[in-house]
């Protein structure tokens, strides 16, 4: 009997909750995985890049989803406050 064990992706991103001034630039990166797929807002460059560059207007979160090799999934997110 072969038992493969593997770990899920850990989701961890560069940026931790804080606050900033309306447009100001935020850079936000994701680690742990092999694709990485943005699911809010809708309206970001790119959904699906590791590193993305964000100008929030109004208070959001930006939460990311995490795939490994073995198709298991994390996800995190990260509240950026605009004052």
């Amino acid at each position: 009997v072969l038992i493969n064990s593997a770990s899920n992706p850990i989701a961890t991103l560069t940026a931790t909750n804080y606050t900033v001034f309306k447009g100001t630039s935020v850079e936000l990166s994701a680690n742990g995985g092999e694709n990485y797929e943005w699911i809010q807002p809708n309206d970001l460059a790119c959904d699906s890049c590791q590193v993305i560059t964000v100008f929030p207007d109004v208070t959001t979160s930006f939460c990311v989803l995490v795939t490994d090799s073995n198709a298991c999934i994390d996800s995190t997110c990260v509240l950026i406050t605009v004052e």
